[in-house]
């Protein structure tokens, strides 16, 4: 036998898809669209992909829009095998690494109130493998790149057999798991790269494989666990690096590259009510769980975190996938800075509200005490007589408005309630004086309270003879009033006339 001989042999794998028409006995009922409501998405699964130990689907509305955060169901003949969350861009993914045979894939969406059931079923075929004394060159072998069980990358290995001289060769073993490091905004992002190579044969094989990385990949590096540092590895062309090494007879080696990539960036912009933040990456690998961070005025209230989705605000402050987290930073028992995790990039937006409740006093004495106040947003607004204030003893409410509209309410012990408060224009919360003495009121409109305070006293009558010399002329009074008061009074002059003084 010629050991200088090559040749190489060929692993053939056919995977035939066969689209089957949807079944409208069995799944009549996911597919049924004859009572959908006018609120309700009606959706479609798409884009069915089996590849080497993987099957994905993509979930879309009938506008062919992505589906994120929802859960696809996998069959293999009507045996579950697993399930999955679709990503921002409705892509779900599983593990499969079936046996040689004819599989029938049904994947499973089982709706939601405002999206419709749907489900697909595809047939594969396993062929058998089979060996050939073909020269086969540049062999593709594609690995997926996992992390946390969530595809974030596909890179694909050329391997070259090298000294094949029968047909009792077997190619060498090759996989590869690519694992992000932290990705925080304004840093670059760390990956490694493990490559994973055995030879399951009884003599030595020669490794060349060539690797894909992010065109933007550097401070590369790769280990050699038998040499304990740098292997042999050169830049072919752009991103692609080759791997070669010589394997003994049933080794098996694991080589480490890690390099770095572009750091996700931030992009701010005021807003009425407080900030826009814009988290993208440049890079073409979507990086995942992403730190981002803002700084704000000091509160002491905790504002909301909106994420922005095709142009809608979804509330994602109390969604432990965002992990929001509010910081003291300065120590002066006031928010200062906000901390959040990104799911996934390339782009992302979100919007904070700073300014949730203004409460503004001007209380009278034996007439209307009005609080004016302004939300962002939408959530329950609870208003609430304490601190020994009472509805009906102390405080006769009146009504609440929405700018000029007044809302409908409801009286819950001794509390105002509003259910899903929303206004844009300034709120105001009217109640009729009862009793002398100080008020308060307690406001909180979702997680955020604030409080307004009256202190009303008894009106009183005042009476001036302005024809006696004094400091003001015949014709005015001058009052001694403090400057941080708040006042309300008539004055009527004698002669039919009187003015209304509010301050």
């Amino acid at each position: 036998m010629n050991n200088t001989a090559t040749s190489h042999f060929k692993i053939a794998v056919v995977l035939v898809l066969f689209l089957i028409i949807f079944s409208s006995i069995i799944f009549a009922s996911a597919n049924n669209t004859d009572n959908i409501s006018s609120n309700t998405t009606i959706t479609k699964i798409i884009d069915f992909i089996f590849s080497a130990f993987n099957i994905s689907a993509r979930l879309v509305t009938e506008n062919s829009t992505p589906i994120g955060n929802q859960q696809l169901f996998f069959y293999e003949n009507d045996t579950p095998l697993s399930s999955a969350f679709t990503d921002i861009e409705g892509l779900a993914s599983i593990n499969y690494s079936p046996f040689p045979g004819t599989y029938n894939i049904l994947v499973l969406f089982n709706g939601t109130e405002n999206l419709t059931p749907s489900n697909l079923l595809q047939e594969i075929t396993i062929p058998n493998i089979t060996l050939s004394n073909e020269t086969l060159a540049n062999e593709t072998i594609t690995n997926e790149t996992i992390v946390n069980e969530t595809v974030i990358n596909k890179t694909q290995i050329n391997q070259t057999a090298i000294n094949q001289t029968n047909a009792t060769d077997i190619p060498l073993a090759i996989t590869e798991t690519v694992l992000q490091g932290d990705a925080i905004i304004g840093q670059p992002v760390e990956w490694i790269n493990e490559i994973t190579v055995k030879n399951p044969n009884n003599k030595s094989r020669n490794l060349n494989i060539t690797i894909d990385l992010p065109e933007s990949a550097s401070e590369i590096d790769i280990e050699d666990p038998d040499k304990k540092g740098p292997a042999m590895m050169s830049q072919a062309v752009s991103n692609k690096h080759n791997l070669k090494d010589t394997l003994q007879n049933n080794q098996e080696k694991k080589y480490k590259i890690t390099y770095t990539t572009s750091a996700p960036e931030k992009h701010e912009t005021p807003t009425s009510t407080g900030k826009r933040i814009l988290i993208s990456s440049d890079e073409s690998v979507h990086y995942h769980n992403i730190s981002a961070h803002t700084d704000i005025p000091n509160i002491d209230y905790i504002p909301r975190l909106y994420r922005i989705l095709d142009n809608k605000r979804i509330d994602v402050t109390d969604n432990p996938t965002y992990s929001v987290s509010y910081l003291d930073t300065d120590k002066d028992g006031r928010y200062d800075r906000i901390e959040w995790i990104v799911p996934q990039l390339s782009n992302d937006t979100y919007e904070i509200d700073l300014t949730i409740l203004n409460i503004q006093s001007y209380p009278t004495v034996g007439g209307n005490w009005t609080v004016r106040f302004e939300t962002a947003g939408t959530s329950d607004l609870t208003i609430t007589a304490i601190n020994g204030t009472y509805f009906g003893t102390d405080l006769e409410f009146l009504e609440i408005k929405c700018g000029t509209q007044i809302l409908d309410y409801l009286i819950v012990d001794n509390s105002i309630f509003i259910e899903n408060y929303t206004c844009n224009e300034t709120g105001h919360e009217v109640s009729k004086v009862l009793t002398s003495g100080k008020h308060h009121l307690k406001f909180r409109f979702g997680n955020i309270t604030k409080y307004a305070h009256n202190d009303a006293s008894s009106p009183f009558n005042s009476t001036w003879n302005t024809s006696k010399a004094g400091v003001s002329n015949a014709t005015t009074i001058k009052l001694p009033l403090e400057s941080s008061g708040t006042y309300n009074f008539t004055v009527n002059w004698g002669d039919g006339n009187s003015s209304t003084v509010t301050l």
